[in-house]
């Protein structure tokens, strides 16, 4: 990644790399700018909240419908996280689902995971302010079981201009079909909800993938439509996509 994700078991929708590197200079300059304003507020603020990292106040445990829990966990910098990531978007089976149906390079592995680690600390750093950015952010999470095992990616992708914001998640294929995509789909619309406002939460799907369509309808999600009554779709990475939303509120 830098990619645009979707809501569907096991893909990620088609990313755009130039796009994402671009992102991550905005966020750089705006991370700058933001300090030398802010700089002594955030020094007293983080001299009572320097113990907790962003990787342990935002991570979660979630339990399955088998009662088994998971744990999602914020994606830092660390070797550990890049390596877990490259496992994910090296995988056939989730890779084929990506922009060009090939396995991510560890230059763009990399990249993403640098954007995820720098919107994670913005985000924090806003957060111990008292005063959160409202606009929302790109943030990632790594999935393990109660064993620490590696099952996937999930995370909310940012979208311009009136396309809403996505839920996405990516799950490697020995942990499918365990209610993965609908508890962590749940978390992250609630947490989204909670730290950037009740707005509508949208998923791109291919038209052939009935499964994830079945999954966004049990999540809430709705099959949007023009005014001609055709199915509003996207085209990237020479795919079309259809394009599925969900308005605020509680499950």
């Amino acid at each position: 990644m830098i990619q645009k994700y979707k809501l569907i078991q096991g893909e990620k929708s088609p990313s755009k790399l130039v796009y994402g590197l671009a992102v991550l200079a905005f966020l750089g300059v705006t991370y700058g700018i933001y300090h030398w304003v802010s700089a002594p507020r955030i020094g007293k603020v983080q001299e009572s909240s320097l113990s907790k990292s962003y990787k342990e106040a935002y991570k979660a445990s979630l339990t399955l419908r088998d009662g088994s829990t998971i744990t999602i966990v914020p994606i830092t910098q660390s070797k550990k996280d890049f390596n877990d990531l490259y496992t994910v978007y090296t995988e056939p089976t989730c890779a084929a689902m990506m922009t060009s149906g090939k396995p991510w390079s560890e230059q763009s592995t990399r990249a993403n995971q640098t954007l995820y680690a720098f919107s994670w600390e913005l985000f924090h750093d806003l957060q111990r302010t008292g005063s959160p950015e409202k606009k929302p952010l790109t943030l990632g999470f790594l999935i393990f079981d109660d064993k620490g095992i590696l099952l996937g990616d999930v995370g909310l992708q940012t979208e311009k201009g009136d396309r809403a914001d996505e839920v996405f998640f990516n799950v490697l294929p020995d942990a499918r079909r365990k209610g993965i995509g609908y508890e962590t789909g749940k978390h992250l619309i609630q947490f989204y909800e909670k730290h950037f406002g009740k707005k509508p939460v949208g998923a791109n799907i291919l038209g052939t993938n009935k499964p994830s369509q079945n999954l966004m309808k049990k999540l809430g999600f709705k099959k949007l439509f023009n005014k001609d009554g055709s199915v509003k779709t996207s085209m990237s990475g020479g795919r079309e996509y259809e394009l599925w939303e969900r308005a605020p509120g509680d499950f």
